[in-house]
């Protein structure tokens, strides 16, 4: 292994965080020598008893990317075939960047190196599938990303490094998204130039560690109890990205699709609204938000 260029295969899915990994990581002369996607390719999935298959694809936006590179696009299917694939095909690192499958044993024993994962949270607070979305609604604002060793546990593995980040208020998703990637890939082309066994890898804390499932469509609703500051970067952050966001303000339930201002303490005689935005009265001040299809003004 080249300790400037080690080989890398990245896995990952059809992902803003995906493709912000693939692009840092080419940015910074780590360009993947395989793109691993957590998905069948193009077209109807092959019947279980056909031969392993690599499909290539002109997808816009990752398979794109790799395609203007070079870099060959495997796309999960059973396993054994992809297991068998990735032998033939050693890599010095497996880095997973929004890859939701588990990784068995006989798999991160693949690479000569390690298989690190990228989690954009302080690990061990906020395992599990979406942290960002759980962040935000908890209002949380420092945060950061961890790098880790992958194991059969989900997001466990000892910690190999970890950096702080504050979000900025107000920032789409993907903007959050991009930020975090922008700072893990950074740390880990650090790492990566360091021989594995000078790691200092520490591991992590149970006691420290929380846990949140995938978000549902009621995880979206938001109500009079809510911060203002946190309901302003909760909304901002999924304003447009197709998920159901409700306000629900005693017995009424408002489809929102974006927040237009907040404050705290201000006089809400001061704040007005008409049929396309809904003022609410939060636990520490107020937001507007604009509502999803308002209905037409009826004339008098």
């Amino acid at each position: 292994m080249s300790d400037s260029h080690p080989e890398i295969t990245l896995f990952g899915s059809f992902s803003n965080f995906t493709h912000c990994a693939l692009k840092c990581l080419i940015e910074n002369d780590f360009c993947p020598q395989r793109l691993v996607m957590s998905a069948y390719g193009p077209g109807d999935a092959p019947p279980s008893d056909s031969l392993p298959v690599l499909f290539q694809s002109g997808t816009p936006g990752i398979v794109e990317l790799s395609e203007e590179y070079g870099i060959p696009v495997t796309y999960s299917m059973q396993q054994h075939s992809l297991e068998g694939i990735l032998s033939e095909h050693s890599s010095d690192f497996f880095v997973l960047a929004c890859y939701p499958k588990i990784l068995p044993d006989t798999t991160t024993r693949i690479p000569t190196a390690g298989c690190i994962n990228i989690h954009p949270s302080l690990l061990p607070r906020y395992k599990g599938l979406n942290p960002i979305f759980w962040q935000l609604r908890n209002g949380e604002t420092d945060t950061g990303v961890t790098l880790h060793q992958v194991t059969s546990e989900i997001d466990g593995g000892n910690i190999l490094m970890a950096r702080k980040l504050t979000y900025p208020d107000g920032c789409s998703i993907n903007e959050i998204e991009d930020a975090l990637v922008g700072t893990a890939i950074e740390a880990l082309t650090s790492l990566l130039c360091q021989v594995p066994s000078e790691w200092a890898a520490r591991e992590q804390n149970p006691a420290q560690a929380t846990w949140h499932p995938a978000p549902c469509d009621n995880d979206f609703v938001i109500d009079a109890t809510w911060r203002s500051k946190t309901v302003w970067n909760f909304a901002r952050a999924y304003a447009g990205t197709g998920r159901p966001m409700r306000f629900i303000n005693r017995s009424q339930t408002h489809r929102i699709a974006d927040v237009l201002e907040y404050g705290k303490n201000t006089k809400f005689s001061d704040k007005s609204s008409d049929n396309s935005t809904v003022l609410a009265h939060l636990a520490d001040g107020y937001a507007v938000f604009t509502v999803e299809n308002p209905e037409p003004k009826k004339l008098k």
